[in-house]
């Protein structure tokens, strides 16, 4: 089921976009509690993500204290949500500092890739044959050729 934190009145900041909200009903975040550093008080505030999230967040969030609400994406909207986290996975990958955060990065890029071939009817098998055929054909992309013109 969904929970919902009630919010008591005050200034709001309308926040949200396309996944996890109602049709014409803006996300809400209580803002006039915020500490000094900007930062929302845990006990004052709820934290709107609007986004997918692997399977197991709700209930670790759940588990340390939080209430969460959650629904449910299938079809086109869950390969529409997949296929945003690949940009934030992508732009995460961007900010590593170094190989092990890249690491990480570069592993949740795979799993929402594998997510959406899964979705499709994919294996990962079925995925990994592809690629190793298109690199036998075509190469891959260790010598870092980079095409600027062709007639």
């Amino acid at each position: 089921g969904q929970h919902r934190r009630r919010l008591s009145p005050g200034p709001y900041r309308e926040t949200g976009d396309r996944f996890g909200k109602e049709p014409g009903r803006p996300s809400r975040v209580k803002c006039q509690n915020l500490i000094s550093d900007g930062r929302m008080e845990r006990s004052d505030a709820v934290k709107v993500y609007n986004k997918l999230v692997r399977d197991l967040v709700p209930g670790t969030l759940r588990a340390g204290g939080h209430e969460v609400s959650t629904r449910t994406l299938v079809g086109r909207e869950l390969l529409e949500a997949l296929r945003a986290k690949i940009d934030e996975e992508a732009a995460e990958y961007d900010t590593a500092l170094d190989d092990e955060q890249a690491a990480v990065e570069l592993a949740d890029l795979l799993e929402v890739i594998m997510a959406i071939a899964k979705r499709r009817g994919l294996s990962e098998a079925a995925v990994q044959q592809v690629r190793a055929a298109k690199a036998a054909q075509r190469g891959a992309y260790d010598l870092g050729v980079f095409l600027i013109s062709a007639e």
